[in-house]
């Protein structure tokens, strides 16, 4: 409670300034947001404190207390942004979005550099959010330009911990660009900036943000890897997602520590390729299933999804590679099952993965029971994929796709 008693002291003199509903319903609404945490939170709680400051950017005089307006708004709009991360909902980033360039109407970036970064800032993860869950790399690439215009303001010099913070931000949107394109340039300049990011992020300071750019650096690099088929790449991102551990533990943060073992899963499961015998695609199941004896289908079901499908994956590499036929069944009930949870419309990227892995795991079982139906079925699901992976949205991933339906076209020729 004390993030609420520091917030509530200094905004009693905001309560009595200006219209007192309105401005009862921001102290209130702002207590909620400090108090709760939102992207966890039941959505009936979350949308009241929606309702709330929606009525307070309403009843409150813009022209009397621009301030108080624009911070509503501001404050509005992180609460949608919250909504949107908890539930993968752009719309919900689209209306903060909304709030955020209606407070900068009152926030002119000459006369208030720092409160201006702090909307823009925002700006930037929300305009990132909808591309990453449409899967439209135009947005993301302007979420790059905003943050690298928050940075002109957001110096090391004058604001460290805000310029760390959005370094880290630039660098989650090339990161997302580069393993989208395909593109080791993106890569490496989001290597870069998890780097500077690092320089304030230092782990006896701040142990948290440390951990988390530590992530995003093993992110890079295992995207880095297997796009430059370097084992030392991906190698290096299970070191780093090993230090990440040592702060995300899964006593003390058990969701977050879900979210590194699955991405150590995955890495572990990219190293394989480069090594003899099954063991890390043994220890990536290990780490999936752990993963997801913590995360909750209901309240996180983006993640949940996110880590049955690598674990699916990891089903899948040993199945091939065995000849298991029953654990390549389980990778196709987990796909499955995986589609009726996701939401095409809000992660087309996603979905589209899963249709691939689904047809990948369809051509092996067909391979292996010299099952044309299964090969037909694999096709399918391929094509499926490639009406989200166009060659302008994810080149990389279309050509991909497009040599998987080659081959499983060649298998099912083969069977005549």
């Amino acid at each position: 409670m004390g993030q609420f008693s520091n917030w509530l002291a200094g905004s009693f003199a905001l309560v009595v300034r200006f219209h007192f509903e309105a401005a009862v319903i921001v102290v209130w609404a702002a207590a909620v947001g400090a108090c709760i945490d939102i992207p966890l939170a039941k959505a009936e709680i979350a949308e009241d404190v929606v309702d709330r400051y929606q009525y307070a950017v309403t009843n409150i005089v813009r022209e009397q207390e621009p301030a108080q307006w624009a911070e509503a708004q501001y404050r509005l709009g992180n609460v949608l942004l919250r909504i949107g991360q908890r539930d993968g909902t752009t719309s919900k980033f689209s209306e903060a979005i909304a709030a955020y360039h209606a407070a900068l109407t009152e926030i002119p970036r000459n006369r208030m550099p720092v409160q201006w970064a702090r909307v823009s800032n925002n700006i930037g993860i929300a305009t990132f959010a909808i591309g990453e869950h449409t899967n439209d790399m135009e947005k993301i690439g302007e979420s790059v330009a905003v943050f690298r215009q928050v940075l002109e303001e957001r110096t090391r010099a004058r604001n460290p911990n805000e310029w760390a913070a959005t370094q880290k931000n630039l660098g989650i949107a090339l990161l997302s660009l580069g393993q989208r394109k395909g593109e080791l340039d993106a890569l490496t300049a989001a290597l870069w900036s998890f780097g500077e990011a690092l320089k304030e992020f230092q782990r006896n300071r701040s142990p948290v943000e440390w951990a988390a750019t530590e992530m995003y650096m093993g992110d890079a690099l295992m995207r880095s890897g297997e796009l430059g088929r370097e084992a030392g790449d991906i190698s290096r991102a299970i070191i780093a997602y090993e230090e990440a551990l040592t702060v995300f533990t899964r006593t003390e943060a058990p969701r977050d520590w879900a979210i590194v073992q699955s991405k150590l899963g995955s890495a572990l499961l990219a190293v394989s390729i480069y090594e003899s015998g099954d063991r890390n695609v043994l220890l990536a199941i290990d780490a999936f299933r752990a993963a997801l004896e913590e995360l909750s289908r209901e309240e996180d079901p983006q993640q949940w999804v996110r880590t049955e499908v690598s674990l699916g994956n990891a089903l899948k590499r040993f199945g091939e590679s065995r000849g298991d036929r029953m654990r390549l069944d389980e990778a196709v009930v987990i796909y499955r099952q995986s589609l009726l949870m996701l939401k095409r419309r809000e992660s087309p990227s996603l979905w589209a993965s899963v249709q691939n892995n689904l047809g990948g795991v369809l051509a092996a079982l067909g391979r292996i029971e010299r099952d044309a139906t299964k090969i037909r079925e694999s096709i399918s699901a391929f094509r499926a994929a490639l009406e989200e992976w166009t060659p302008e949205r994810a080149l990389h991933d279309n050509e991909i796709v497009r040599r998987n339906i080659a081959r499983a076209t060649l298998a099912l020729e083969n069977f005549r």
